[in-house]
């Protein structure tokens, strides 16, 4: 009988051992009185043996948004000015009378009142690192900072899903940020931060757009150069570049345009007479048979800054009576407006360009009504998926003439940014890499303008 009794009770210890080796995070067991020949005999009383799991989050963790992923990076010191860290005395207890893997670690994303859960843009600082990580609760985990480390920098929350379009006020700078989303697919670039706010981002924010809404138009601070307009796609401000702003908003109001209708499709656009030549005053937006393309494949799009071609295409797509101009109508062109406009302060560039649309306020004078908007193009690179780009940028007309066998001439006009004006010139070959010194790019060849596409300006046939 003596024999029996030490054997349970060596198989009971033999079991709490390898419980703990198991990683059982908390052991609550009441150890019976036993009585064994001449032996001291326990009490009734319950001893607790408690010991934590090494899979037991801290207090910091950031980890918490995903239960089932670690991270060598622990979240300490909250950042934020704006809001308190609410935050628990201690990690929640997981009591278990068996040897369950599951319960070693800690979940804190648990119903547990008691647990410490971060709130959407919270910022902290990792434990073992430099890193700033901000809490995204659409994401539902902690995300690492933008590389300028604005939300950081600027004491506010982070920028995060939730946050889009939120206005702060930085206790830093005393200046106003939104939060905004910025992405470049062929970089790879997906990130939201902080940025400053620009009227139009309080407009959005306080003044209704709605579909009911839309054409209306209000004024911002300067009521002559800063109207916003509503579009289909929300508030946009009228000098710079939106595919949401009807095409009649860039049309010189103090030249008197002519009309030409299609009868193909019954389409109107307005010409204009610039010296001897009758020029369309509008991109061609015309796509039977399903030719062309419109910037990033939205049909809006086309009714704003009509249609991209490919070059092939663009030699037969004109109405009859129009063609599409060849490099030397192009420099008849400028020729008239360069001589006949040569005591105007604006460029060459600019005189061919709209009023309105092109960003950063680099508007052009358009004083002969070609009103060129800046409706990019479709730009084939080889290695690359054809990107659409230079929206609100740049304004490329393809030409009839052709340079080699996988290039055209384009008549191309850009904004410089770098100085603060305007320029124009050819671009053939092969490459629409910005070229502020106005020279041909003979030493790019990764891309090929004849398989690109690009805006048609048609000209009318001489009579």
């Amino acid at each position: 009988m003596a024999y029996t009794k030490w054997f349970a009770f060596w198989c009971f210890v033999i079991m709490l051992v390898a419980c703990g080796d198991e990683g059982s995070s908390s052991v609550n067991t009441e150890l019976t009185e036993m009585s064994v020949d001449n032996e001291v005999k326990s009490s009734s009383s319950s001893a607790k043996l408690e010991s934590s799991s090494s899979n037991a989050m801290p207090e910091s963790s950031f980890s918490s948004a995903k239960s089932e992923s670690s991270s060598s990076s622990v979240m300490s010191e909250p950042l934020s000015s704006s809001s308190k860290l609410e935050t628990s005395s201690s990690d929640a207890k997981v009591e278990s009378s068996s040897c369950d893997k599951s319960s070693s670690s800690v979940n804190k994303n648990s119903s547990n009142s008691s647990e410490y859960k971060p709130y959407d843009g919270e910022v902290r600082k990792a434990d073992t690192t430099d890193y700033y990580y901000k809490y995204d609760e659409v994401l539902n985990e902690w995300v690492g900072l933008d590389v300028f480390g604005t939300d950081r920098d600027l004491g506010l929350n982070g920028c995060t899903s939730k946050r889009e379009g939120e206005i702060g006020l930085s206790p830093k700078d005393d200046i106003y940020y939104v939060c905004k989303h910025f992405v470049d697919i062929a970089d790879g670039y997906d990130e939201r931060k902080w940025v400053k706010a620009q009227e139009i981002d309080f407009i959005k924010r306080d003044e209704k757009c709605e579909s009911e809404d839309v054409g209306r138009i209000i004024p911002g601070i300067d009521t002559v150069t800063n109207n916003y307009y509503c579009s289909r796609i929300g508030w946009v401000d009228l000098r710079t570049w939106s595919f949401g702003v009807p095409k009649e908003f860039h049309f010189n109001s103090d030249v008197n345009y002519g009309s030409l209708t299609d009868g193909r499709d019954g389409k109107t656009y307005k010409t204009v007479k610039i010296g001897d030549q009758v020029w369309m005053a509008e991109n061609l937006n015309y796509a039977v048979d399903g030719i062309g393309h419109c910037y990033e494949d939205v049909p809006e799009n086309c009714e704003v800054a009509g249609r991209l071609y490919k070059w092939d295409v663009a030699r037969e797509v004109c109405p009859e009576g129009w063609h599409l101009p060849s490099k030397a109508e192009f420099d008849t062109l400028l020729s008239f407006v360069k001589r006949e406009y040569e005591e105007e302060q604006c460029s060459l560039a600019d005189m061919l360009k709209a009023t309105s649309g092109w960003n950063y306020g680099y508007q052009g004078c358009d004083k002969v009504g070609f009103s060129a908007v800046p409706a990019g193009g479709k730009y084939i690179e080889i290695y690359r998926a054809p990107d659409y780009i230079y929206a609100g940028y740049a304004a490329l007309f393809l030409t009839s003439t052709e340079y080699d066998e996988h290039s055209v001439y384009i008549m191309q006009l850009n904004l410089e940014m770098y100085t603060g004006g305007s320029f124009m010139h050819y671009v053939h070959g092969v490459s629409l890499v910005y070229d502020y010194e106005s020279t041909y790019l003979e030493d790019w060849p990764h891309a090929s303008t004849k398989y690109s596409e690009f805006s048609v300006r048609c000209l009318k046939d001489a009579e």
